[in-house]
């Protein structure tokens, strides 16, 4: 196949992008066939293929084409070990339009080609294709059948079942999990390091297609440092993460936050995420992006981190906590008008309330012992909670609420108490 494809002096040598004619480089770049960023729960690479996106000239473009990602895909050493995971995704517009043209050549290639296939998905959502393929893998042999798997359904239902097998929807390039949009950021950013890697800056010009790709600009599950709040997908999901780990991060020792934050730094980068930092030129004013080096990613993590655990309450309070204060924080989207929310100028029903019943306790409180104060602070807590109020705080850098613990919420109440007593005159709602 090799020679047929690249010729006899090809035989023996490692084929580069040098050796592709412009039309299979055009072919290469729309993205039909890519290798993600990312791995499945096993750690093998995972090769995707989208049917609708096939376009060439020339089948033997095509052909080329993909013989040079099977090749690449074997300079991975886990490729080499355990294999590669294959996907073709041809659910909704990313079906298959060429009617199987070239179907029997592509299909000696990958058994030509020496990269082992330890896990084959098809996902459609044409049932005409689904039996069809059902009925060919009944004629193959049972070492293949075990290693293949048929999917049929909508985005969701497909992604869903492809996640059973440890590969994560993230790990699909498509916008949305319910979006025909493809997104070719990361196959593109491949290709330019490809390229530049095989051909070098000057020795060939770089498609206009690569040459106006950022090599830094963020992609969506890039994490991204600033002065300003950013809300972008990957720091979303980093501040996930945080919130997952926190528990975990307070309780290791120095050595062992290290390694926390290394489990987080690989989580992000095995999706394709990377660690940038914005930067504004003064003078064009315009927006750049710089990657962070992993030291200076340690740091950042780190910080983020302390900051996510500085308004909570210490970690020795904690041992005074219910059982029930201990479990999974809940997420709320929309607080109700019964719930306290905490920060600056909530006027919401359950925050008068409060103010209420601390104006009207503040006498006694002031007078009264340690013990006592604990129980006016818990009497308010408790009457919130018998109104169906709920004790509530934003989420750093998002619209969505989470819930305190009751140890948190007495805190709180009991700084107010504080605050009444040494500036009566002064309206204490601004932090509640």
């Amino acid at each position: 196949m090799k020679q047929r494809l690249f010729g006899p002096s090809k035989l023996v040598q490692k084929i580069t992008l040098k050796d592709l004619n412009e039309d299979d480089r055009a072919c290469l770049e729309t993205g039909a066939m890519q290798i993600l960023p990312s791995c499945d729960s096993s750690n093998r690479p995972i090769l995707v293929e989208f049917p609708s996106l096939r376009n060439f000239r020339h089948l033997e473009n095509e052909l080329r084409a993909r013989f040079y990602i099977y090749m690449s895909i074997l300079e991975a050493k886990n490729a080499q070990i355990q294999g590669t995971t294959f996907i073709s995704y041809g659910v909704g517009d990313y079906r298959e339009r060429l009617n199987g043209v070239g179907f029997v050549d592509l299909t000696k290639l990958a058994l030509a080609c020496p990269p082992f296939f330890s896990a084959l998905h098809l996902a459609t959502s044409d049932l005409k294709h689904y039996i069809l393929m059902s009925s060919c893998f009944a004629l193959v042999g049972p070492k293949m059948r075990a290693r293949f798997r048929l999917h049929l359904g909508s985005h969701v239902e497909c992604q869903y079942q492809l996640s059973t097998y440890g590969i994560p929807c993230s790990a699909l390039p498509l916008a949305s999990s319910n979006n025909n949009k493809s997104l070719l950021e990361n196959h593109l950013r491949w290709c330019k390091s490809r390229f530049l890697q095989d051909c070098g800056e000057t020795e060939f010009q770089l498609p206009s297609k690569l040459t106006a790709l950022s090599a830094n600009e963020p992609m969506a599950y890039d994490v991204v440092f600033g002065r300003k709040k950013i809300q972008h997908e990957g720091n979303r999901r980093l501040r996930l993460f945080i919130r997952s780990m926190a528990a975990k991060y307070d309780e290791s020792s120095k050595a062992n936050k290290r390694r926390v934050r290394d489990e987080l730094i690989k989580e992000i980068r095995n999706a394709g995420g990377k660690f940038l930092i914005m930067h504004e030129d003064s003078s064009s004013h315009e927006q750049g992006f710089d990657e962070l080096s992993l030291e200076e990613v340690h740091g950042k993590i780190a910080q983020a981190f302390r900051n996510y655990r500085r308004p909570r309450i210490s970690p020795t309070k904690f041992e005074t906590l219910e059982p029930e204060d201990n479990d999974a924080v809940p997420i709320i989207v929309e607080p109700g008008p019964n719930d306290v929310l905490f920060g600056r100028k909530r006027n919401n029903e359950g925050n008068k309330r409060v103010r209420k019943l601390v104006g009207e306790l503040s006498t006694e409180y002031d007078v009264a012992p340690k013990s006592r104060k604990r129980e006016l602070t818990n009497s308010v807590v408790q009457e919130i909670k018998r109104l169906g109020g709920r004790f509530l705080r934003q989420v750093v850098e998002t619209d969505e609420w989470e819930q305190v613990p009751d140890e948190y919420a007495r805190g709180k109440i009991s700084k107010h108490f504080q605050n009444s007593r040494r500036a009566p005159k002064k309206s204490f709602g601004g932090t509640l």
